[in-house]
């Protein structure tokens, strides 16, 4: 299947990227980073985004494991990066996970969290002082932290949602939009932190709770996602309807371009003028 992404990753400023959730991943020593949303979100755009970004600020050895390699990651920065391109093999996917935590990388990105074990090794990585950013196809925070525990064995329940509560820190999931008028596409974000109140709930199960957390955790920097459309709505961009299916690889393309356009325009006319 031919991938119509951009050859170039973005910035995180180019993508709308939440300042509150950049900062978290960039100042993270370890724990686990989740990037959430339906096929057809920029997950991908998202999470190469980051990487780079943080690969640009510090002398780290990132290892990836994608399936399939859907960016290329820049080799001209401080950063050692390597990417491992996986098949459809759990088990080896399991083992090479393992293997990755004997050669002490401070950075491990997981393509995709799709089974009990590559989510059991996540939360391993995480709590021995390695950052773990990963995706999960997912439609909320909430969702999120169900369907992650959800793949855990339920022998080994209890254990995980004390790690989880103890590992995560920031579940982002986005969603993308189309504003008729302008004729682009937008995107809105979900995002957790793990303050006490949050962490609490993981630990007692109760997740339905969660929803109402974030609604009313903005002042820590959380946001459901009506909350990040009227703020986007703020900016002129008007509240359309996702498909339920998500966008195209293509019209996923069309959005990075539209937004970087935009914020070089922006940036354009910002500039001080010389007499």
């Amino acid at each position: 299947v031919m991938r119509l992404l951009p050859d170039e990753i973005p910035t995180p400023e180019q993508i709308s990227l939440p300042p509150q959730a950049l900062k978290s991943y960039l100042e993270a020593d370890n724990g686990l980073f989740l990037v959430c949303g339906a096929t057809g979100s920029g997950k991908s755009t998202t999470i190469a985004s980051m990487i780079t970004a943080r690969a640009a600020r510090r002398r780290e050895h990132v290892i990836t494991f994608e399936d399939p390699i859907e960016y290329i990651l820049p080799t001209d920065l401080p950063t050692l990066v390597t990417q491992r391109e996986m098949g459809g093999d759990e088990l080896d996917f399991g083992q090479s996970l393992r293997a990755a935590l004997r050669q002490a990388p401070d950075v491990i990105m997981i393509g995709e969290i799709r089974d009990g074990e590559t989510a059991e090794i996540a939360l391993q990585a995480s709590e021995t002082g390695h950052v773990v950013i990963a995706t999960m196809h997912t439609s909320s925070a909430a969702q999120t932290v169900q369907r992650f525990l959800k793949l855990v064995p339920s022998d080994r329940l209890e254990n995980a949602m004390l790690s989880f509560a103890d590992s995560m820190r920031m579940i982002l999931c986005q969603q993308l939009l189309f504003d008729k008028e302008k004729q682009r596409r937008f995107a809105i974000h979900e995002i957790m932190f793990p303050y006490d109140s949050v962490t609490g709930m993981i630990r007692r199960g109760d997740f339905k709770r969660l929803d109402h957390e974030l609604e009313t955790g903005q002042t820590k920097g959380m946001q459901n996602f009506e909350q990040s459309l009227a703020a986007r709505e703020f900016e002129g961009l008007k509240s359309s309807v996702r498909p339920p299916t998500g966008f195209s690889d293509h019209e996923v393309a069309e959005y990075l371009h539209q937004e970087a356009e935009l914020i070089s325009r922006s940036n354009h006319q910002e500039q001080p003028t010389t007499s």
